[in-house]
C-alpha cells in the first residue's frame, strides 16, 4: 500500500479523493466539492512554482473552476481566501463524520 501512495501523492486531486472513495465508500465530499478543492490547490501551485502567473497546467487542474487565464497574474483576496477556509473546514468536518459514523456501525454489527 505504500507504493500506491506514493503514486498517488502526484496525481491529480480527484484521483485522491477517487482512492478514498474506493476504500471507504464515505461518499464525501461532493464532485462540486472537490472541483473546487482543485482548484484552489492549483491556485497554491501557481503561487509557490510560478510566481502566480497562471500557466497551463493551472487552467487544467482548475478545470471550470479557474479564475484565470494562461499568463494572466493569479491575486488572492480575501474573500476567496476565507470561501477556502470554509470548504477546507466542511470538507474534513463532513469527511471525519462520515468515517466516524461508518466506524461506529461496523463496531455495532460486528
Amino acid at each position: 500500500m505504500d507504493c500506491e501512495l506514493d503514486r498517488l501523492q502526484y496525481r491529480r486531486l480527484d484521483a485522491w479523493f477517487d482512492y478514498l472513495e474506493k476504500r471507504t465508500q464515505l461518499g464525501v465530499p461532493t464532485n462540486t466539492e472537490i472541483e473546487n478543492f482543485a482548484e484552489m490547490k492549483a491556485s497554491r501551485d501557481i503561487l509557490v512554482h510560478n510566481r502566480g502567473i497562471v500557466n497551463e497546467m493551472y487552467s487544467s487542474k482548475a478545470g471550470r473552476y479557474a479564475r484565470c487565464v494562461v499568463d494572466e497574474k493569479l491575486e488572492i483576496i480575501e474573500p476567496y481566501l476565507i470561501d477556502c477556509w470554509q470548504l477546507i473546514t466542511k470538507v474534513v468536518s463532513e469527511t471525519s463524520a462520515a468515517a466516524i459514523a461508518k466506524l461506529e456501525t461496523s463496531m455495532s454489527n460486528g
